[in-house]
């Protein structure tokens, strides 16, 4: 008979255990429920967008439809029940759509990442689940719809910063990264940050 793996065996082989099937072998095995949440969870993407959320390739949406297949529904509940109380999840690229506030989170998130896009979302109701230790992101893209303080530790620390669209961005010229990219944006932006540049200088 196989002698069973140890605790740091079992814990390295779970760690990076693809995390469809290893929300689905917590599900079926009481032993590996209570020592899951001291493992660290690592996943490719997280999306959010409105009421629909995925991990890798298992996703739902957060409200169940009349029409929702009970597989559908089960996996969804799986979902949430397993975000719940996790304070380690790391997730390599995060995507939030149309975030306004705390309360467009199901489950409270506890999230270190290393690349985050947003579209049409409020950013200070992002940055309270975002680890401090993600900092700085690789790799940060914005798209603002409403008037934005850009101004922020999570802007300012990025290595990459990219601007969608946006006639709504508030201290753009006080930003001190090496790499801003500014797409279609409007002329009277580059006039104010280029005078802000000349009046207090700007490290190159």
């Amino acid at each position: 008979m196989t002698p069973p793996l140890s605790y740091p065996a079992l814990k390295s082989v779970l760690e990076y255990v693809k995390v469809e099937k290893r929300i689905h072998l917590m599900a079926r095995s009481k032993f590996l429920q209570r020592i899951d949440k001291a493992i660290p969870v690592y996943v490719k993407q997280f999306c959010m967008h409105t009421h629909y959320l995925s991990l890798d390739d298992f996703q739902f949406e957060v409200e169940h439809k009349p029409w929702y297949r009970n597989e559908d529904k089960k996996n969804g509940k799986l979902l949430m029940r397993y975000l719940k109380g996790r304070s380690s999840v790391n997730v390599d690229r995060a995507i939030f759509s149309c975030v306004n506030t705390s309360q467009d989170f199901s489950v409270k998130l506890d999230f270190t990442i290393n690349k985050l896009k947003t579209m049409s979302c409020n950013l200070e109701a992002l940055v309270p689940i975002i680890n401090p230790r993600s900092f700085s992101l690789t790799d940060l893209s914005l798209r603002i719809d409403r008037h934005t303080n850009v101004d922020l530790e999570i802007v300012r620390s990025a290595q990459r910063v990219i601007f969608g669209r946006s006639d709504e961005i508030i201290g753009l010229e006080k930003l001190p990264n090496k790499s801003v990219y500014l797409r279609r944006q409007p002329l009277t932006d580059v006039v104010r940050i280029i005078k802000y540049w000349i009046q207090h200088g700007k490290e190159v």
